[in-house]
C-alpha cells in the first residue's frame, strides 16, 4: 500500500483522486495549501508520493523546493503539474536534472493524466525529451583549476570529468600554464566525443530510480503489518466498548424500571391527596352547616344548655380540621418527595442514555475505521447449492391469484426488524419464480441502499413517480434496479448481486431526494402519484407482487398506503414479544379500523419478529390480547448469529440459508395463499 500527499489546493479534484486510487491501494496522507507546509507535512508523515500544482501559494520558489524535497526525501516521487511550457524549457530540464520524471506540462491537466502518473511512474526514457545539456553546467559547480608543474605535460581528461567539463561549457578551453602553454591542446582528442557519456549517466540515473522504487515494496509489507496489528487492537477496543454499552443498557433499564415505579407511587400519592383534599372540602362543608344548625340550636335552646358545653363542641371541629389538614401536608410532602426522586430518576436516565448514545456512536465510528473484506464473509454465508432464477420474463411465475398484489408491510415500533422481515419475504416470493418488487419508503434511514452499497441511485423512486405524471414510462422503467443488471468492480458485491433470484428488484429513493430530505426540501408524494405507480407496477410492468416496507412514524406514508383503499391488497404488521410493541399493535389496529380503508385490517397478517419460546407472552396470549385468530399471526424465531453472520457478509438472510429459514416460506404460503 503506497501513500500520497496532496499539494494541488482543489478540494473536488482531491476526492475524486482519492476515490480512483483506493482501487490501487493508494491512500492519501493529507492535503496542504502552501509550499512551505510540504517539508513539515513531509516530516510527520513520511510519504511514497507527492502530487505538487506549479501553481500553489507560496514564497519559497518552486525550483529550491523541489530541490530541498529531493535532498531530504529521496524516497519520495514526485509528480509535478506545471503550466505549459516548450520540451526545450529551461526549468523542465532542470526538474530532470533533479530526478523528476513525472512531468506534466499542461495549464489545464484532466483527472485521467494525474492517476495515471500517479499509478505509472515515468522513468527517464520520458523525461528526455525536457532534458537539455547546455543548462546542466548552471547547476553544476566549476571544477578547480589544477596547479600544473610548468614542465609538466598537461595531464589527460577522463571520462567523467570530460562530461563536467562539456556541461559547465569548459571544453577545449586552454588551462592557462604559464611555463608550457603548448601542451594544452593534446586533451581534445580524449573528450572530442563526449556523447556517450552523458547516456552512461543518464542510465544510470534512471536505474538508481529503479531500485529506489522497487525498496518501496518492503514498505508496503511494512504498512500490511501495522495495519493488522491496528485491526487487531481496534477489535480489542471495540469488544470492550461493547461490554461497556452492555453494562449502560442494563443500568439504564433498571433506572427505566425504578422511574416507573416512582411515577406509580407519585400517581397514587396524587389521587390520595385529591381524595383528602375532596373529604377535606366534604368535612368543611358539613362542619359549616352543623355549626349554623348549633348556632340556631344555641339561640333557641339557650336555656337548655350551658355555655360549655358550645365551647368544647366548637374544639372537637376545630382539632378535626386541623388533623385533617396535617394529614394533606404530609401527603403533599410525600407528593414533593417523589417528584424530587422522579426528576432525579429522569436526569439520571438521560445522562445514561446520552452517554450510551456516545458509547454506540464510538462503536460505529470504530467499526468503520476498521478494515473490512467480506469477500471470504461472502463464500462462507452462500450455499453452494443456492439456485439461482434468471431474470427472463419467460420463465416469471404467475401469482394464483391473478393480477399484481401490493403487500404493505409496517412495523408497530422502531427496532422490530420491519425491514429485515419484508425484504427476506420478497426474496421468498422471487425464489418461487414470482416477479417481485422491493420498494423501501424510508427517506431518512434507509437500510437497503447501504445493505447492497446502492450508493448511486439517479433515479429513483421519486424520479419514477414524477415521470408517470409525465407519461414517461421508459423514465420510470429505468429507475427500477435489477441486481443480476448492476456491474460492479468489487468482487464481493458482484458474487452478492448474482446470488440474488432474477425475479427480485428494487425501487429506491435516489441520492438527490435523500440529500433534500435531509434539508427538509424533498417534495411530498401525493396519493395520486402513489396510485400510478403502482398501477404501472402491477399492470404495465407485470409484477406479481410489490413489497412496501414502511416506517411506522412516516404518517405521510400511513396516509398514503393504508387511509387508500385502492392502494394496498394486504397489510402485514411486525411486532415483537414486548408488551409495549403489542400495545401498539392494538392502538393500530384501533385506528386503521376507523380509518376510510377500515376493511384492510380484517384480512390483516401478524408477524411476531424475535420470537422466543422462552419468552412469557406466547402467540396464544398475543392473539388474545389483539383479539384476532391464531391463523393470522406468524413467527420469525429469534437467530441472533444468523442474522449477524448475514449483516457482516451483506448477504440476506434468506440467501444465506439462515437457520429458520423456512419460516419465510411459511409466510410466503400465508401471503399467496
Amino acid at each position: 500500500m503506497q501513500k500520497v500527499l496532496y499539494a494541488i489546493n482543489h478540494k473536488q479534484a482531491e476526492a475524486v483522486l482519492t476515490k480512483q486510487l483506493q482501487t490501487c491501494d493508494i491512500i492519501p496522507t493529507g492535503a496542504v495549501t502552501y509550499r512551505e507546509a510540504i517539508v513539515a507535512s513531509l516530516t510527520e508523515s513520511p510519504a511514497d508520493i507527492l502530487l505538487f500544482n506549479e501553481n500553489l501559494k507560496g514564497s519559497m520558489p518552486v525550483f529550491d523546493l523541489m530541490k530541498k524535497i529531493r535532498m531530504d526525501f529521496p524516497h519520495t516521487r514526485i509528480v509535478f503539474i506545471g503550466n505549459a511550457r516548450p520540451v526545450t524549457d529551461k526549468f523542465l530540464a532542470q526538474l530532470v536534472f533533479l530526478g523528476i520524471y513525472d512531468i506534466i506540462s499542461n495549464d489545464r491537466p484532466n483527472m485521467t493524466d494525474m492517476v495515471d502518473f500517479i499509478i505509472h511512474p515515468r522513468d527517464f526514457s520520458y523525461a528526455a525529451k525536457f532534458f537539455q545539456e547546455q543548462h546542466m553546467g548552471e547547476l553544476i559547480p566549476e571544477p578547480p583549476t589544477p596547479v600544473v608543474p610548468v614542465t609538466a605535460p598537461a595531464p589527460k581528461k577522463g571520462l567523467f570529468t570530460g562530461l563536467i567539463d562539456k556541461l559547465a561549457g569548459t571544453e577545449g578551453a586552454p588551462v592557462p600554464v604559464p611555463a608550457a602553454p603548448a601542451p594544452a591542446p593534446a586533451a581534445a582528442p580524449v573528450v572530442s566525443t563526449p556523447t556517450p557519456s552523458v547516456d552512461i549517466e543518464s542510465m544510470r540515473g534512471a536505474m538508481l530510480e529503479e531500485a529506489r522504487r522497487k525498496a518501496q515494496v518492503e514498505v508496503s509489507q511494512l504498512v500490511e503489518t501495522q495495519v493488522e496489528a491496528a485491526t487487531a487492537s481496534l477489535k480489542s477496543d471495540l469488544d470492550r466498548q461493547q461490554d461497556t454499552i452492555n453494562t449502560l443498557s442494563k443500568s439504564l433499564k433498571e433506572k427505566l424500571e425504578s422511574e416507573a415505579n416512582l411515577r406509580k407511587q407519585l400517581d397514587d400519592a396524587h389521587q390520595l391527596r385529591e381524595s383528602l383534599e375532596a373529604q377535606l372540602q366534604k368535612t368543611q362543608t358539613e362542619a359549616d352547616k352543623a355549626l349554623q344548625t348549633y348556632q340556631a340550636q344555641l339561640v333557641s335552646l339557650q336555656a337548655t344548655k350551658p355555655p360549655d358545653w358550645y365551647q368544647e363542641q366548637t374544639k372537637k371541629w376545630l382539632a378535626e380540621r386541623e388533623y385533617l389538614q396535617g394529614k394533606i401536608k404530609e401527603k403533599e410532602a410525600l407528593a414533593a418527595g417523589l417528584e424530587e426522586k422522579l426528576r432525579l430518576a429522569s436526569a439520571e436516565k438521560d445522562s445514561l442514555a446520552a452517554e450510551l448514545k456516545a458509547k454506540t456512536e464510538e462503536m460505529e465510528a470504530m467499526s468503520l475505521a476498521m478494515p473490512r473484506d467480506i469477500t471470504t464473509a461472502v463464500d462462507d454465508a452462500l450455499d453452494v447449492d443456492f439456485v439461482d432464477i434468471p431474470d427472463d420474463e419467460s420463465t416469471y411465475k404467475q401469482s394464483p391469484v391473478g393480477d399484481g398484489r401490493v403487500i404493505a408491510f409496517m412495523g408497530t415500533k422502531h427496532g422490530s426488524g420491519n425491514t429485515t422481515v419484508a425484504l427476506n419475504t420478497a426474496i421468498a416470493l422471487a425464489n418461487c419464480g414470482y416477479k417481485t418488487l422491493y420498494i423501501e419508503i424510508n427517506r431518512h434511514f434507509p437500510m437497503v441502499n447501504e445493505f447492497f452499497e446502492f450508493t448511486n441511485i439517479i433515479r429513483g423512486l421519486d424520479t419514477a413517480a414524477l415521470a408517470l405524471q409525465q407519461d414517461n414510462t421508459k423514465l420510470a422503467s429505468q429507475c427500477i434496479i435489477k441486481p443480476h443488471g448492476v456491474r460492479t468492480p468489487k468482487h464481493s458485491l458482484a458474487k452478492i448481486y448474482k446470488r440474488l433470484p432474477g425475479p427480485l428488484h428494487f425501487l429506491l429513493f435516489s441520492n438527490e431526494f435523500l440529500l433534500k430530505s435531509k434539508e427538509g426540501k424533498a417534495p411530498a408524494l401525493g396519493e395520486r402519484e402513489i396510485k400510478d405507480l403502482m398501477y404501472y407496477l402491477t399492470i404495465r410492468e407485470g409484477y406479481s407482487y410489490v413489497i412496501v416496507d414502511i416506517q411506522p412514524d412516516d404518517q405521510l406514508a400511513l396516509n398514503m398506503f393504508i387511509s387508500s383503499s385502492y392502494q394496498v391488497n394486504q397489510l402485514v404488521l411486525t411486532l415483537t414479544q414486548d408488551p409495549h410493541s403489542v400495545t401498539t399493535a392494538g392502538y393500530m389496529i384501533t385506528k386503521l379500523a376507523r380509518s376510510r380503508n377500515g376493511g384492510l385490517i380484517n384480512n390483516a397478517f401478524f408477524v411476531v419478529n424475535q420470537y422466543s419460546s422462552s419468552n412469557k407472552l406466547s402467540l396464544g396470549k398475543i392473539s388474545d390480547f389483539l383479539h384476532v385468530p391464531g391463523s393470522r399471526i406468524g413467527k420469525i424465531s429469534l437467530d441472533s448469529k444468523g442474522y449477524m453472520d448475514s449483516a457482516y457478509s451483506a448477504t440476506p438472510y434468506m440467501t444465506a440459508k439462515g437457520k429458520y429459514s423456512n419460516e419465510y416460506i411459511d409466510l410466503r404460503m400465508k401471503l399467496t395463499g
